[in-house]
């Protein structure tokens, strides 16, 4: 089984890809944390809350990209 922060962390590099959106401010919004994502990077392993806010971020940030496309 894979690791679950290492899907999460591919998740948030496809996010910032498709969207531009700089790592500290993608880790500012999603936690309130701008280093969020260069510790993920360097092997930090998030609680099961902080992954689930994640998620939740990318699918609104989804959810509102499709309504504006609409």
């Amino acid at each position: 089984m894979d690791n679950p922060t290492k899907l999460l962390l591919t998740d948030i590099e496809q996010f910032l890809e498709q969207t531009g959106t700089p790592p500290s401010v993608f880790g500012s919004r999603s936690v309130g944390d701008p280093n969020f994502v260069f510790g993920l990077r360097a092997g930090r392993e998030p609680r099961f809350g902080t992954m689930k806010r994640v998620r939740d971020f990318i699918a609104q940030a989804a959810s509102a990209a499709e309504t504006e496309g609409t």
